[in-house]
């Protein structure tokens, strides 16, 4: 992948990413931006108005993983972890990344996401669904699929101490894949066809999957702590598929159970296993005091828009498993629901995994009820 210019079709400003696509979307303004040539030396520093800013790597010290790529204000500290998160068959790390103002009064950051499993109708006769316990077959925590505004709400509280949220509104997030539905698609696509591969091997289950829901929403907080006045902004977006798991040995006996049924009127289907795999891939926060909220809204905004995984952070997380090399031994346990706390997420990543600073690196929506699409006549346990 080569460094291209690019430069704005709507503000006219230029700047440089490591992509070979034609067009992407300009972190100033959001407009489409057009590739306009290489350029031999290569300048971070994107200038509009008063304000300067970046494209900086986020890079976890101890692994040398890159976890992602964003647009940061200048001046503004940032730095990133990997954690060792255990949380499904293909979720075994957390990545962090964290840009913080030098004053202490705002700093923004994004997390990989939760996974969670909706079992609908297990494929063993003792699996059932209980929210917060961990599913024993699949590794993952259970929590009925909600909407994506809900889910927010739900993980809210675990950013702020001691402090009851107020005043929320809801809006899209501004972010990569809410603006690339499409490539958001095809990720989900290639992740169920990862998880089907666990079943490649197992010669007496079928895997099946519909086609994956994916759904981005931002919503604005305010709370008070210590008499001082906040604003919290908290995004995802979040995908979902419905699988099916079906005991090819229970499918030779569809005729036996097919009497069964008409004989005593009930219908055996212990051997069928219905599951919605659902969960946030990205969390964006922002976490602000009410004063400062208007000057740095903007600079969160870029943030959220620009910010891209890295291409090879999943290889490289996958190779921190197989080889164990440099692996993180903070292991975080799970909770009800899942998420890290405030002081898990942004105490001492700065000081212990600092990167420098950015001066010198390289609508609303009501939106749906996106779960009315997995509702097909199954009444939940």
């Amino acid at each position: 992948m080569s460094t291209r210019t690019y430069q704005c079709t709507r503000c006219g400003e230029t700047f440089t990413y490591n992509s070979d696509r034609d067009a992407l979307y300009c972190p100033i303004c959001g407009s489409t931006a057009r590739y306009v040539g290489n350029t031999t030396s290569v300048n971070q520093n994107i200038t509009t108005g008063k304000n300067k800013y970046y494209n900086v790597t986020f890079t976890d010290p101890s692994t040398k993983v890159k976890i992602g790529t964003a647009t940061v204000p200048d001046g503004w500290q940032y730095g990133a972890s990997i954690k060792s998160y255990n949380q499904s068959l293909m979720v075994k790390y957390l990545g962090i990344c964290q840009v913080q103002k030098n004053d202490n009064s705002a700093v923004m950051f994004v997390k990989t996401g939760d996974n969670f499993l909706d079992v609908r109708n297990g494929i063993n006769q003792n699996e059932t669904h209980q929210d917060g316990e961990m599913n024993q077959y699949f590794n993952i925590p259970m929590l009925r699929l909600d909407s994506t505004e809900n889910y927010i709400n739900t993980i809210a509280p675990g950013y702020v101490q001691n402090a009851k949220l107020s005043g929320k509104a809801v809006s899209k997030l501004p972010s990569y894949y809410a603006e690339n539905s499409k490539t958001f698609q095809k990720e989900m696509e290639k992740e169920v066809e990862e998880f089907a591969s666990y079943f490649a091997n197992n010669n007496d289950l079928t895997f099946e999957a519909g086609v994956p829901v994916t759904e981005s929403k931002l919503v604005q907080y305010s709370y008070t702590q210590n008499k001082t006045k906040y604003v919290m902004l908290l995004g995802t977006d979040l995908g979902a598929y419905e699988f099916r798991l079906t005991s090819k040995s229970a499918a030779n006996s569809n005729m036996v159970n097919l009497f069964t049924s008409l004989l005593t009127g009930r219908n055996s289907s212990a051997n069928v296993g219905q599951y919605i795999h659902w969960g946030s891939k990205l969390i964006f926060g922002l976490i602000t005091t009410e004063a400062s909220y208007n000057s740095v809204a903007a600079d969160f905004e870029k943030f959220v828009n620009t910010f891209k995984l890295d291409s090879s952070y999943k290889t490289n997380l996958k190779k921190l498993s197989t080889t164990g090399a440099n692996r993180p031994q903070n292991q975080s346990t799970t909770s009800s629901n899942n998420s890290l706390s405030l002081t898990d997420i942004l105490t001492g990543i700065l000081n212990a995994t600092s990167q420098g600073t950015s001066t010198n690196d390289s609508s609303n929506s009501t939106g749906f009820d996106w779960t009315q699409l997995f509702r097909d006549g199954t009444e939940q346990k």
